[in-house]
């Protein structure tokens, strides 16, 4: 009897074991998916965002080619005294928008990557906030820059003369609305990783 309560404990203890085994190896591969996803969408946002600025710039010089030509090629210390063709000065745009693209997407994509990972939020719906705050800033920039500072003549003489002052500004409004965009990006992204609960 006393051997037979002994062979039923240890079958118990077994069948725990097996349980405790069971949940243990379910957790570590349910944890090194999520790392395998987590990692997959920090380098899918990072192509990302350095393709849509490459994007973006290409459509605001299309806008304004007067605004690279004659404020930021300069901001970016890319003018010489020779004269650029247009395939060299499409070079210069991927030059701009790779130097403004890339500490951000590689900071973006790192908060996305600990969110996804330590907090578990869906890519997906994490992605679709981030985008919305993003282009609701770019609307407005938009509109801002058509009906309102696009029609304004301010500080016109610490540039080069310029044709086109309408299409100058407007692409100077879209730019200053985009940064405000990005930054609002990354506050939210930084106060959902610190944060326990979601936002």
């Amino acid at each position: 009897l006393y051997l037979s309560n002994v062979h039923d404990f240890r079958q118990r203890l077994n069948k725990i074991g097996c349980k405790f085994n069971q949940y243990f190896y379910i957790k570590k591969e349910m944890t090194k998916n999520n790392l395998v996803k987590s990692i997959f969408w920090f380098i899918l946002t990072a192509l990302f965002i350095n393709f849509y600025v490459l994007i973006y710039h290409f459509a605001c010089y299309t806008i304004s080619n007067e605004y690279y030509d004659k404020y930021l090629f300069e901001k970016y210390g890319l003018l010489s005294d020779t004269k650029y063709s247009k395939n060299e000065l499409k070079f210069l745009v991927i030059i701009i928008s790779l130097s403004t693209s890339l500490v951000y997407s590689l900071i973006t994509s790192l908060l996305i990557f600990l969110i996804i990972y330590l907090k578990k939020i869906p890519f997906l719906n994490l992605i679709k906030k981030v985008l919305l705050i993003f282009f609701i800033t770019q609307i407005v920039g938009f509109f801002s820059g058509i009906f309102f500072f696009a029609n304004q003549h301010y500080a016109i003489k610490y540039f080069q003369p310029i044709v086109s002052i309408k299409d100058f500004y407007l692409v100077g409004t879209i730019h200053v609305f985009s940064y405000f965009g990005l930054g609002l990006v990354l506050v939210y992204l930084i106060l959902l990783t610190i944060k326990k609960s979601k936002l």
